[in-house]
């Protein structure tokens, strides 16, 4: 068997090239799915909990429904912001990362010309680019999925605060409801009132 053609080599690297970059935009569109699944999950499972201790604080008198719900749209106020700065902040990594795969495509295509003579130095400097770039993309990444990780974990720790109320069931109160604002405050840094 005879060796690959120099041509055929570049040929090879750049079928490898876009393979890359499909693979690039496949990994981030199941990023996406699957962290938009967690996220509506962890809504789902606040709204129900949101729901239980209504129904049990309804059914005590213990706190008003509508002073209930006074204090619950100040937290879900919050939550809600919070959740959509990370979907805001993903969906912009995700945008950046296919024009990443779509960038790479178009600098492979336009680098490679197997006639130049400083095809070796143009090359060299295509992988340097690339290098500094993905470096880059897996720094911002690295920032996204701490982000993301945060929230969720943030968001975990007021729903179990939630059910511990559902658990507690007699003379949950107005104090009680404060507390979980206290704690979504204390979350996110936010200064209480």
């Amino acid at each position: 068997m005879t060796p690959p053609t120099p041509e055929a080599a570049k040929i090879a690297e750049i079928q490898f090239a876009y393979e890359c970059a499909e693979e690039i935009n496949d990994s981030c569109r199941n990023l996406f799915e699957a962290i938009r699944n967690s996220l509506d999950q962890l809504k789902e499972k606040r709204t129900a909990a949101n729901e239980s201790l209504c129904d049990v604080l309804a059914k005590k008198g213990s706190l008003r429904k509508k002073d209930y719900e006074r204090m619950m749209d100040e937290i879900h106020a919050i939550l809600d912001e919070k959740e959509q700065d990370a979907r805001d902040e993903l969906s912009s990594f995700l945008r950046d990362q296919r024009e990443f795969a779509l960038m790479l495509k178009d600098l492979i295509l336009n680098a490679i010309d197997f006639s130049s003579p400083d095809l070796a130095r143009r090359s060299r400097q295509l992988r340097e680019e690339l290098a500094a770039i993905a470096s880059g993309q897996e720094e911002r990444k690295a920032a996204v999925v701490k982000r993301l990780t945060d929230f969720q974990s943030a968001h975990s720790k007021i729903v179990a605060h939630l059910e511990s109320l559902l658990h507690k069931r007699e003379g949950i109160g107005a104090k009680d409801i404060k507390d979980v604002k206290h704690l979504v405050d204390r979350e996110w840094g936010i200064k209480s009132n």
